[in-house]
Formats: C-alpha cells, sequence, structure tokens
C-alpha cells in the first residue's frame, strides 16, 4: 500500500518513480526473506509428521510469491487492465486445474500447491513489464531507511485487519462448545463478504487515481472524482443488500443443502454491515489514503478493534451468532461515522446520503420483484436466475425513471461509444 501510494504520486517522473519502486522492492524482499525463513524453519524443518511437512512446504511457494509480486507497482501507475486479464487468467487455469486433477481428500497437496503456484507464475511474468517501465538508479540507506520508518504506518491497520476477521469467529467458538453456530456464522459471513467485493473491488483503483489526483490537480478536480466515485459505490451497494435478502431464502438452499436455515437468517442481518464497510472503505481510498493519514487510521482500527471484543462479550452468551454479527455491524458503524466526521471538512460527505435516497428507493423495487418471483414453483437454480434477471433490470430502470444523474450519464457514455463504433 505504501508503494503504490509512493508510486501514484510521483509516476510521471522515470527517474523518481524507479527510485521508489527499487527502494521499496528491496526492502519488501528483506522482510519477506525474514518470515519465510521462520516459516520454514518452524514448520517445515521442525515438522516431524511427513504429510503435513510437505503441506507446509506446499504454502511456501505463496510467501515466495509475496516476496517477488510487483503487481504493487502495476497498480501505482494504474495498469489495472493487465492486472486484472492476468488474475482472471490465473483464476481460470486454477478453477481448470482443481476440477481436472483434484478427486480425493489425498490430493489436498496438489491443491495447495495450484492455489500458490499459479499466482506465483503471475507475478513472474508481471516482472518484465516492471523491468521495461524503471531504469537501474542508485539507492541511498538513507532512502532504504526511509522506506522502512514510513510503510511501518501501514503494518497496524492491516494486523488489526487480519485479526479483527478472526476475532468473532474465535470468540463464538469460544463460548459455542458444539461448534455448529460457528460454522453458521462462518458460512453467512463468506456469502456476505463475497458480494461485498463487488462493491468494494474497486477501491484499489480508487486510491491510486485520488493520490495522483490530490498531488497533480487542483480541489474542484479532486473533489468532482469524489462525487463520481462515491455515486459509484452508492448505485453498487444498495441493490446487493436488498438483493441479497431477496434471493437468500432460495440460494443457500440450493449452495449449502438443507439444514441451513439459521444462516438464512443470519445473512438479513449480516447485510446490513456492507453500507457500513462500503462508506468507511471508500473514505479510506478518497481521503485517508491520498493524505497519508495512516497513523490516525492505526488509531480508529485499534479503537474498533476494542469496542468489538468488548460487545463480543456482552453479546455472544445471550445472542450466539446473532450476537457476534451484530457487534461486527456496530463495530463497522461507529468507524464509518468516525471517518465520516474527521473527512468532512475534505469530502462532501452528505453525498453518500443524497446519493442513496433514489438507490434505496430502486432498491427497494427490486426487492418487491425478486420476493413476487420466489413465490413461483419451479427448480431453485432456474428462480435464482430468473429472480437476478428481473432485479437488475428492475433496478436500474426504476433508477432511471427517478433520473439519476450519475447513472444516465453512464448510460449516454455507453451508447456514444457505442455509437462510434457502429459507424467505424
Amino acid at each position: 500500500m505504501y508503494g503504490q501510494r509512493r508510486i501514484a504520486i510521483i509516476k510521471d517522473d522515470e527517474e523518481e518513480r524507479s527510485r521508489v519502486f527499487l527502494s521499496v522492492y528491496l526492502v519488501k524482499m528483506a522482510c519477506c526473506f525474514v518470515s519465510l525463513s521462520v516459516y520454514f524453519v518452524a514448520f517445515v524443518l521442525l515438522n516431524h509428521n511427513s504429510d503435513v511437512r510437505i503441506l507446509y512446504l506446499c504454502w511456501t511457494l505463496y510467501l515466495v510469491r509475496e516476496m517477488i509480486n510487483p503487481v504493487w507497482y502495476l497498480q501505482g501507475i494504474e495498469r489495472f487492465k493487465l492486472v486484472s486479464i492476468l488474475n482472471i487468467i490465473s483464476q481460470v487455469v486454477y478453477v481448470l486445474c482443481v476440477y481436472l486433477f483434484i478427486n480425493t481428500k489425498e490430493d489436498l497437496w496438489l491443491y495447495i500447491l495450484f492455489y500458490a503456484a499459479i499466482p506465483l507464475a503471475i507475478a513472474i511474468i508481471f516482472i518484465p513489464f516492471v523491468l521495461k517501465d524503471i531504469k537501474l538508479v542508485p539507492l541511498s540507506k538513507q532512502e532504504i531507511f526511509l522506506v522502512v520508518k514510513e510503510s511501518l504506518v501501514y503494518f497496524v491497520p492491516t494486523f488489526a485487519s487480519a485479526l479483527y476477521s478472526m476475532i468473532d469467529k474465535t470468540m463464538l467458538g469460544v463460548f459455542d462448545e458444539t461448534k455448529v453456530t460457528t460454522g453458521y456464522y462462518e458460512q453467512a459471513e463468506k456469502l456476505v463478504k463475497v458480494a461485498l467485493a463487488f462493491s468494494t473491488a474497486s477501491f484499489t483503483i480508487v486510491r491510486t487515481r485520488m493520490s495522483y489526483v490530490l498531488k497533480n490537480e487542483s480541489q474542484e478536480v479532486y473533489r468532482s472524482y469524489n462525487e463520481k466515485f462515491i455515486s459509484f459505490s452508492m448505485l453498487l451497494c444498495w441493490p446487493i443488500i436488498f438483493g441479497i435478502i431477496g434471493i437468500a431464502k432460495d440460494f443457500v438452499p440450493l449452495f449449502f443443502g438443507e439444514g441451513y436455515g439459521t444462516v438464512i437468517v443470519l445473512v438479513y442481518v449480516f447485510v446490513w454491515v456492507i453500507p457500513c464497510l462500503t462508506i468507511s472503505g471508500l473514505l479510506q481510498a478518497i481521503y485517508i489514503f491520498p493524505y497519508g493519514l495512516q497513523n490516525k487510521m492505526n488509531i480508529y482500527y485499534i479503537i474498533v478493534l476494542c469496542v468489538n471484543v468488548v460487545l463480543n462479550l456482552f453479546l455472544i452468551p445471550k445472542f450466539d451468532a446473532y450476537g457476534a454479527v451484530i457487534a461486527s455491524i456496530c463495530s463497522e458503524l461507529l468507524l464509518a461515522i468516525v471517518l465520516l466526521y474527521k473527512a468532512k471538512s475534505k469530502v462532501d460527505v452528505k453525498l453518500f446520503f443524497v446519493k442513496s435516497i433514489r438507490y434505496i428507493i430502486a432498491a427497494t423495487t427490486m426487492l418487491l420483484v425478486v420476493l413476487s418471483i420466489s413465490k413461483f414453483q419451479m427448480p431453485l437454480l432456474h428462480k435464482l436466475c430468473l429472480e437476478f434477471v428481473c432485479g437488475v433490470v428492475a433496478y436500474f430502470v426504476v433508477s432511471l425513471v427517478l433520473r439519476d444523474s450519475f447513472l444516465i450519464l453512464q448510460v449516454k457514455k455507453v451508447c456514444s461509444s457505442i455509437s462510434k463504433n457502429r459507424r467505424r
């Protein structure tokens, strides 16, 4: 993240860009080498179980990938098309390998090998594209130490995020002796987080663009981009929430099978973490990251983590998995509120609410359409496909009827592009 931000700011200066890349890359390789060495000794050399040792050995490729992967540089110079195409190829190859070669539980080592080796191959492919774009420049010790010093502020939120994602399930497992409730919670969380990815996947692009704009453009341009990104995020956020509520009753039995009714109810509650995560994530991308306020973000993360632990202690014993869900929502809501308050001097935070009004109305209409279709008697897969198509159409039609300016502008751009291609 540190390297991506630095590259985004000075991407037009080849020599400075090369200097930043080399210093960040060397520090990253050194850190990864230390991690890899500790991991290899602790889990491979000192492991007496030969079967388990093989599994840990396969995972070393994952750490090697992290060591050499220069994708952060490509993100910094906004070569997202290349990154996206190669990552899609990686996922397709991975899925094909799993279907073709993974047949029994004895193939677990092979599964891990595919999971780690295919992204490693993609990372190696990235390297020539990066080397063409930089030149070798001499580095001083001060530059290396500067990278170490300035990048340390990104460690706390990274560590806190990893800990935060585990704390709910860990504490739920302590109070749940059977671990059944923990399983329900984890499946509900997976469904919501996968759906959330659709509204937050663009944030890597957003933080790169906003870092460049803030450094090289006027405040008017910066505010214009803010409005566009807020509109886009809210356009995706609300239909995802209401869409999950609409299809959960049919999707959960189809995906998991019978006996997972609790997951459906958990999903109905869990989806309300999506607007909190979308708002806080976007504010980090358009405000915290470009302005270099990661130190303050560290404090917010620690506060939210502590609040989550305290809420879990009170709510999980009384409400089981529902208590963990409510604790997560309250914690993420607190983070979103804090960031809205802190960003109000640079970002027009009212846009989050003003832009949401039309989208909530359209998403509510979409939900009614989906619930009407869910009453039909037909195979679940066919019903889900029909719900999805009709829901998407209803959402965009109602948004256009309500004269949403952002959506109308995007539709005009698409129509104009199609028209130009036809004339060509």
